[in-house]
């Protein structure tokens, strides 16, 4: 069985390029912002949506009925230890060694005063359930975080916002096609994958940076992907599955 679900990841890993839409009436009109450059944790945010397909396929094929909380962890890393072996974006070109993350490290230790307050906003941005202000009020943020004057925020302050938006808006465009827009349950769903997302990065701040520093740009980038994608699927997979159930 357990070959039977590993196959089925890999092959939607394999599959997992591919883009989402969906329209909805807005409840503020807003411009577009001229996009100058794109996140670099769109890869992340990416597979966030290729493993809530795998999961939750691969829960539903395993098992009837309630789903537990190991039960999507195990899932959930399944699918994470096959990305970071197949995806080389994923790749590490060093090592840092940590028992359960960093235990004294939450997302408002590690973040400076400016970018909680980003924070904060990202989070009530998503907590309005309106598909089409959620995704333009992003695409802002990204823009204004990616060109914010050097010294307003510390690196780790933009590599925790921009991965956090990067699953915040593949989130969006997920639930969007998979959950009808009931009054508060859309927003719970993409405020859920926020929040997992920003946890893992904080559990894991200290690992990021050294891997940004020692190992460069892009190995920075894999730590704080590993880290942010497993606690972002876990929270959407569990919640998908609830309404799954409910659906029956």
């Amino acid at each position: 069985m357990k070959k039977k679900v590993l196959f089925t990841i890999v092959m939607i890993v394999a599959c997992s390029m591919f883009e989402l839409s969906c329209g909805h009436e807005t409840i503020q009109e807003l411009e577009q912002p001229k996009v100058t450059a794109h996140n670099p944790f769109d890869f992340v945010g990416e597979m966030h949506n290729a493993g809530l397909d795998a999961v939750m396929h691969a829960a539903r094929i395993t098992k009837s009925g309630e789903f537990s909380h190991e039960e999507i962890e195990y899932l959930t890393r399944e699918f994470c230890q096959t990305v970071y072996s197949m995806d080389e974006r994923f790749f590490l070109s060093i090592e840092t060694k940590t028992e359960e993350g960093n235990k004294d490290t939450t997302e408002k230790e590690c973040l400076s005063e400016a970018a909680l307050k980003y924070y904060e906003e990202i989070i009530q941005v998503a907590e309005t359930n309106d598909y089409d202000y959620i995704r333009k009020r992003f695409a802002i943020f990204e823009e204004e975080i990616m060109n914010i004057p050097q010294g307003l925020l510390t690196e780790y302050d933009t590599v925790f916002l921009l991965c956090s938006i990067a699953i915040g808006k593949y989130s969006n465009e997920y639930w969007c096609e998979n959950a009808p827009m009931t009054k508060g349950l859309f927003a719970s769903l993409v405020v859920g994958d926020l929040i997992g997302a920003g946890r893992g990065i904080a559990a894991h701040a200290v690992e990021i940076v050294i891997c940004g520093a020692i190992g460069g740009v892009g190995c920075g980038l894999a730590a704080a992907g590993r880290a942010a994608l497993g606690p972002a699927i876990v929270s959407s997979a569990e919640a998908g599955l609830l309404y799954a159930a409910a659906q029956l």
